[in-house]
């Protein structure tokens, strides 16, 4: 057993314990400082006045309320009473203090209570604090990206859906249950029910695209058609990303998925638009030749076909200069452009005598 000098029976020494306590708090990686009930400062250790600015002096005259965040004060002190009300040995609490130079110091605090049974020896609270500011500063950063990639998210009207491969669920976000017209929450997350709200027709194809993902890439793009509950058809546009594990496993893969059915019906109009445009410039009796911005042909009827001695498959990618050879019958020279003449006046250009047109074959 101990003597008063810190020896043991065997005569072995060691120090002192109230010494070796006090140092070891003194030298704490974490802020520590112990306090009466009625907020008077008896002792705060380096780190402690290091995290905050001010010199352990200071704090035993000034004590530590006022580094209390004016907005968590109220929460402190109620916190602090319930706790000497009740039974408990200690609580924990997240909390900001103002530092010397008036920056935010986001601390974890773990506070416990020494009751003292000597008469006048006061309670003591004791406070450990652990900065939490990168965390805190990280947690900031990652929120304000999740405001940003969700408010990206919503303006896109894309509906985000990923799967675990350990347990093969697929999880849907509010927008994907919209996209395939199911109320929130009734996806089952099975992939096997995803694939019967696909078209019948599309099934296979995308199936088969996913599995050469999972075998051999990371990078998932698909289009297929819905069919809702209701009947209704949609097109979808499907992307998604894997995540593979060291050896090439795939552990999870995170998608987006949205709605392009106006898309599909807009290009549908156009090209129907342009069936019917060909279908008129080929049945006409005039001549027609159409260029792109650079005069290379882009589109032959027959009648020019014919009066060129030109075919649309060899017309097409030409300058129409060397389709369209018009000369001038009083100098016999090559007229100019009329293509390029539109494209430099940015007007009509009109000509219907003083000059014959070269065929392919050198005839007029």
């Amino acid at each position: 057993m101990r003597d008063n000098v810190g020896r043991q029976g065997n005569g072995l020494s060691f120090p002192d314990p109230a010494a070796l306590l006090t140092n070891i708090m003194e030298n704490a990686a974490i802020g520590i400082v112990m306090m009466t009930f009625d907020g008077r400062v008896l002792h705060a250790n380096r780190a402690f006045c290091r995290m905050l600015g001010f010199t352990e002096a200071e704090l035993l005259t000034g004590g530590i309320d006022h580094l209390i965040h004016p907005d968590d004060r109220a929460a402190t002190y109620a916190t602090f009473h319930s706790f000497l009300a009740s039974e408990a040995t200690g609580y924990q609490l997240e909390r900001r203090y103002v530092r010397r130079d008036g920056s935010i110091l986001y601390a974890l605090g773990a506070v416990s209570v020494h009751r003292s049974s000597a008469p006048g020896q006061p309670d003591i609270s004791i406070l450990q604090i652990t900065d939490i500011t990168p965390q805190k500063s990280a947690e900031a950063k990652n929120f304000a990206l999740h405001q940003r990639l969700k408010l990206a998210v919503e303006t896109s009207g894309a509906g985000v859906w990923d799967v675990d491969f350990s347990d093969e669920k697929y999880n849907w976000d509010l927008r994907m249950h919209e996209l395939y017209g199911l109320a929130f929450g009734k996806f089952t997350g099975r992939l096997v029910d995803w694939e019967s709200m696909m078209h019948p027709g599309d099934v296979a194809r995308v199936r088969d695209s996913w599995r050469e993902t999972m075998q051999t890439s990371s990078h998932f793009s698909s289009e297929y058609r819905v069919c809702r509950p209701s009947g209704e058809i949609r097109h979808i546009r499907a992307l998604a990303q894997l995540v593979r594990s060291a050896d090439g496993t795939p552990l999870r893969a995170v998608g987006t998925s949205w709605d392009i059915t106006g898309y599909k019906r807009l290009n549908e109009e156009i090209f129907e638009e342009k069936e019917r445009l060909r279908i008129t410039l080929a049945s006409i009796g005039e001549a027609v030749i159409c260029t792109d911005a650079i005069a290379n042909v882009t589109f032959m009827n027959p009648t020019a076909a014919t009066l060129t001695g030109w075919s649309p498959a060899d017309a097409i990618g030409k300058p129409l200069v060397d389709v369209l050879r018009i000369i001038d019958e009083t100098t016999g020279d090559p007229s100019p452009n009329p293509v390029s003449r539109c494209f430099g006046h940015e007007r009509s250009h009109y000509r219907s005598s003083g000059m014959f047109m070269l065929s392919l074959e050198g005839g007029v």
